[in-house]
């Protein structure tokens, strides 16, 4: 026997092994595939259209100021219907997807599926920080997102944020991404602190990009008289320390029973104040 017929030999049996494997590889998917169909037929029987899990009631649970109409509203456009949908039919991913974009205001929503015929719906809505240019107008969330005006009074004692680039071409749904107006909102967070809340009652941010700086105006609250003003550095890396100084401050010219109409925190040493 020849090299050359031991070599063609060899590469026969070597195609026989292979086509052996490929057969049983085969035959192994198609065996996985009829019990993966099965496995899905007898949940579309037993789970997907069982009369048992039709669902009868929607429970929904609103964080915020949307309406629990509203909410049922937007779940009858995505298709979820009492009578009609099945609890095991429903696509919680997609619906929650779907409830999510369905609403400016809605941040996040939890579905959850109760046996045997209930779907609660918990929908937490974004947290308005601040109004946008003027009272009882547009609303911010901490993240710069414009959302709708607010309806409960509360909302509208929310500190202003004024002079903000491009704030009125924008809609509701879109988020301003201007350093200022984020070293305002994270401001914002901060002046809430009970450190600062016990001197600072904040009513309105004004931007000044000219100088980088912010430009706030209190109501009246020991020490700060009405209308006092605080400039405060515009990049969030200063901002920490300047609040700090404001503190110091405050504290010294509320135990010595001292008025005070202006900071400029912008100064590290020798800073300004006036009565």
């Amino acid at each position: 026997m020849t090299v050359l017929s031991r070599r063609r030999e060899k590469h026969t049996v070597l195609l026989r092994r292979a086509g052996r494997v490929v057969a049983w590889l085969l035959f192994a998917v198609a065996i996985l595939l009829m019990a993966w169909l099965a496995l899905t037929g007898v949940r579309h029987v037993l789970l997907v259209r069982n009369p048992h899990f039709v669902l009868q009631r929607i429970d929904v649970n609103v964080f915020g100021q949307l309406s629990q109409e509203a909410v049922e509203d937007l779940l009858h456009k995505c298709k979820v219907e009492v009578g009609r949908s099945t609890l095991f039919g429903l696509d919680l991913r997609k619906t929650r997807r779907e409830l999510t974009g369905s609403h400016v205001l809605i941040k996040r929503v939890v579905l959850s599926r109760v046996l045997p015929d209930t779907l609660r719906v918990d929908v937490y809505e974004r947290d308005p920080v601040a109004q946008l240019h003027h009272r009882r107008g547009r609303m911010l969330d901490s993240a710069g997102t414009v959302l709708p005006p607010g309806t409960a009074p509360r909302m509208w004692s929310l500190p202003i944020v004024t002079g903000v680039p491009k704030a009125a071409e924008a809609v509701e749904g879109d988020v301003l991404d201007d350093g200022l107006l984020r070293t305002a909102l994270t401001l914002i967070r901060l002046s809430a602190s009970e450190s600062c809340a016990r001197y600072l009652d904040v009513t309105l941010i004004q931007l000044d990009p000219a100088n980088q700086r912010l430009k706030l105006f209190l109501a009246e609250k020991r020490p700060f008289r009405t209308g006092a003003q605080i400039l405060l550095p515009g990049n969030e890396a200063d901002l920490v320390e300047a609040l700090r100084r404001v503190e110091v401050i405050a504290r010294e010219r509320y135990e010595g029973r001292q008025v005070t109409g202006f900071i400029d925190a912008t100064y590290k040493v020798n800073i300004p104040v006036l009565p």
